[in-house]
């Protein structure tokens, strides 16, 4: 009878266990390694025992993802973060109370899109990413503008298209007028930034301030041009020159936009931006300057067979530089990121992976980080991954209503929730400090 009764109390336990499992999508990670550089010392470590599980699915219809860190059979650290009523809650094992971050601000529509990204993981998962094959930036036609303004296009002795137009301030400030009865329309969000602007229209119409327009359009057929000169406005008053001007350019492929100051009868260009496609190479830049002051390039083009996408920030002698290279390799999928800040940092991440028979994705994952500033130090951290569709028993957060504000936090609050996050990582850090480095 004891056997029996033994026999049905653990039926009922699996099935109870069968029906928390949801389907999730998991990778877990193992196998890691960490290599470390310093002084032209290096020491190796390997964390065979150590393994890490990330799970993301759809629980009850809320958005979560669960980290669970472990030493074999010991836990060492356990974590999870749901969307619950438009905030992000975060719940790690061994603190008191759940963080909670505002994420009101995306709105329903928000939350929707992030629902249906967690109800699709196993097909994100496997997507690939895609291939840049070319495209084409046509002309803009500016000349037609001047129908909308009332300019007639006439043509001159190169054959050219010509218009001239004015743009009184009186036009202006009605147009202002207008825009500035759309303030109520904005999400609440955005008022404290947008309000700035609606704030500053409605000081320059009850100034009778502002500023009139002037312009020029011209197209040869290959290329179209606009110069726009502006002229401020005081109580009314229209300046006799123009302080500063746009200047549009515009041909296949190509498109500038720069803006000039004008001063003592002089033409400075202080800002430039630049748009190049080259579709026969699948090529596509740009680039902005800023009074040779500040400048950001970026290009996405194809490099022995791998596609790239870089991206540069220059400020005086400051670089950074970050890019992302994506392709395939002999049957398996690598997608690398570089960010790099010269003689400063540079951090390297790169993923290769490929399908296995069962549907499981099965890979491999470096980082490596480089500092410079005092004794140059090299870090390695190596690991292997499977990335799976399969059952998970979720947590939920216990109390997320009384959740911690993490924007608006008290400074005993900081205070205990430092302590805490130290006792949580405590296993973790231990573990680690066991670890002795590779002969």
């Amino acid at each position: 009878m004891k056997k029996l009764l033994a026999m049905l109390l653990a039926l009922m336990l699996l099935v109870v266990s069968a029906a928390c499992a949801e389907t999730a999508n998991v990778i877990t990670f193992n196998n890691a390694t960490i290599s470390t550089t310093t002084g032209g010392q290096t020491q190796n470590i390997e964390l065979t025992d150590l393994s890490a599980t990330l799970a993301a699915g759809l629980p009850g219809e809320v958005p979560t993802i669960q980290l669970d860190v472990a030493n074999g059979s010991e836990a060492l650290l356990g974590a999870i973060m749901q969307i619950v009523d438009g905030k992000a809650v975060i719940e790690i094992d061994e603190v008191s109370k759940a963080l909670a971050a505002d994420l009101s601000a995306m709105g329903v529509e928000g939350e929707d899109i992030i629902k249906a990204a967690f109800a699709n993981l196993d097909q994100l998962s496997t997507v690939k990413l895609p291939r840049f094959t070319g495209v084409d930036i046509p002309k803009i036609d500016l000349i037609s503008l001047s129908a909308l303004i009332g300019a007639e296009p006439a043509t001159d002795e190169s054959g050219a298209q010509v218009a001239t137009f004015e743009v009184p301030y009186e036009l202006i400030k009605q147009l202002l007028s207008m825009v500035g009865q759309y303030r109520s329309a904005v999400p609440e969000a955005a008022q404290a930034q947008i309000g700035q602007l609606f704030d500053l229209i409605d000081q320059m119409v009850a100034s009778d301030s502002g500023f009139a327009l002037s312009g020029k359009i011209t197209d040869d057929g290959t290329t179209s041009g606009l110069v726009l000169d502006i002229y401020p406005v005081s109580a009314g008053a229209t300046a006799d020159a123009a302080v500063a001007a746009l200047v549009v350019s515009s041909s296949d492929n190509q498109l500038n936009v720069g803006v000039d100051i004008y001063s003592d009868g002089q033409s400075m260009n202080v800002a430039e931006f630049a748009l190049t496609s080259k579709p026969a190479e699948a090529e596509l830049s740009f680039s902005l300057d800023v009074m040779g002051m500040i400048s950001v390039t970026g290009s996405l083009y194809t490099e022995d067979d791998a596609q790239v996408f870089a991206l540069q920030f220059s400020a005086g002698e400051q670089v950074i530089s970050l890019s992302v290279v994506y392709g395939e390799t002999e049957g398996n999928d690598y997608v690398t990121f570089a960010f790099e800040a010269p003689n400063v940092f540079a951090i390297n991440f790169s993923v290769t992976d490929a399908v296995a028979e069962d549907g499981s994705i099965n890979g491999a994952m470096s980082l490596t980080m480089d500092t410079y500033t005092g004794e140059e130090t090299h870090v390695t951290f190596d690991a292997d991954y499977v990335n799976y569709v399969g059952d998970v028993e979720f947590r939920s957060v216990a109390d997320a209503a009384n959740a911690l504000d993490v924007a608006n936090l008290s400074e005993e609050e900081t205070a205990q929730l430092q302590e805490e996050l130290n006792n949580a990582l405590g296993k973790l850090v231990g573990y680690l400090n066991t670890v002795q480095p590779a002969a």
